[in-house]
């Protein structure tokens, strides 16, 4: 359960430190999007999981209230797999852009 935490919280920082770059460097929609929502849902996330027992683990108890028709677990899951969307097309973006710097280098060189 440590490594999942431990897991859950590098992504999220790694998530708000990759947003900022994004804003400033990219697209400022998309960064400004993902770092509002890694901030913000793993604060609602906190808030749902406060009545948790003890002796359940907080990602188990997300799931299990979702399947139980909590709407607001339900949407905290769906926000997460959003963040998690964003995270993987900002970075797909900048290594595409990246590509596409490299060859056009490459197409300066060849006509000269």
């Amino acid at each position: 359960m440590i490594v999942l935490w431990i897991l859950f919280w590098v992504l999220i920082i790694a998530s708000l430190i990759f947003s900022i770059i994004v804003i400033f460097k990219k697209n400022k929609v998309l960064g400004i999007s993902q770092f509002t929502l890694s901030l913000i849902v793993p604060v609602i996330t906190l808030l749902l999981v406060l009545e948790n027992e003890f002796n359940k683990n907080e990602i188990i108890y997300l799931l299990n209230a979702a399947v139980e028709g909590n709407t607001l677990a339900a949407m905290v899951i769906i926000l997460y797999v959003v963040i998690i969307g964003l995270f993987i097309y900002n970075l797909l973006s900048f290594r595409k852009k990246k590509v596409e710097e490299v060859e056009d280098d490459r197409k300066g060189k060849d006509v000269k």
